[in-house]
């Protein structure tokens, strides 16, 4: 209960802030993110959030599908690496079969659970979900957000070592909830369209993003990963039109079903 009135009273804080955007169209959140919470220190933050993940969940260490994971975010990471050379990416794998689900913390630390990696059909799907958490990072979504919701103060307090009570609290609303932030619809629209161009220079068939949230709304109960703004409908709509702008080369590039299935059989 406590964790829910300190969520409710940050999000009151968010409200507030988001009302004084300005005329520039830039939001207050990033222009404080930007100014007051610099990648250095965005990156201690996202340590002690790591640190506070490991103690609340079960994170996989070692063997082959965390190695096979981080191989295929780095590989997504690479085909941005040229533009943001100063986030270091990290790729975890959570030991959690009911959810499906994805998330990313600051300073690049993404997380996937292994309910998604049994969900996904093929390496373009999981790279898909992965270059979308990557654009959240690179365009800063996530530092917006966060100083939005939660202050610049606190946060500033946090990536410091400073109040571990609040930061537990955070972690616990994560584990309760799923996700760390509630991203606005332009943002998530704008790591769905970064996050294809990634999973393209990458390689990948950008069929990849349709076919797994496709696949997503058919199910009974919509998984963590769709608790998002934009429609799941709406967002395979927009998928498909960014991928009708592409060559056909592009399109006919390989998804790698079978190494998928060999990688994560263990599973």
């Amino acid at each position: 209960m406590r964790s829910l009135i300190f969520v409710l009273a940050l999000s009151s804080l968010g409200a507030t802030l988001v009302a004084c955007r300005g005329t520039t169209g830039q939001s207050l959140g990033r222009t404080a993110a930007n100014l007051v919470l610099p990648p250095s220190q965005e990156e201690q933050l996202g340590d002690q959030l790591a640190a506070q993940i490991e103690r609340e969940m079960t994170v996989l260490r070692g063997g082959d599908v965390p190695r096979y994971v981080s191989q295929l975010g780095n590989k997504v990471v690479r085909a941005a690496d040229d533009r943001h050379p100063e986030i270091t990416f990290n790729f975890h794998v959570i030991r959690d079969d009911e959810t499906i689900n994805a998330f990313a913390i600051p300073g690049g630390e993404i997380y996937v659970t292994t309910g998604l990696l049994k969900e996904a059909a093929n390496e373009a799907e999981l790279s898909a979900v992965l270059a979308h958490e990557v654009a959240h990072v690179t365009q800063r979504h996530i530092a917006e957000r966060l100083a939005v919701q939660y202050g610049i103060s606190l946060l500033a307090g946090i990536a410091l070592g400073q109040n571990p009570s609040q930061l537990q609290q955070i972690v616990a609303s994560l584990v309760a909830d799923g996700y760390l932030l509630k991203y606005s619809r332009d943002d998530e629209r704008e790591a769905d369209r970064i996050g294809m161009q990634y999973l393209v220079e990458a390689g990948y068939s950008p069929y990849g993003y349709v076919t797994f949230f496709e696949r997503m709304t058919d199910q009974a109960r919509p998984p963590l990963i769709l608790s998002s703004h934009p429609h799941p409908e709406e967002r395979v709509v927009n998928a498909r039109t960014v991928i009708a702008r592409y060559r056909r080369n592009v399109m006919e590039q390989p998804t790698y079903e079978a190494r998928y299935e060999r990688m994560t059989a263990t599973l």
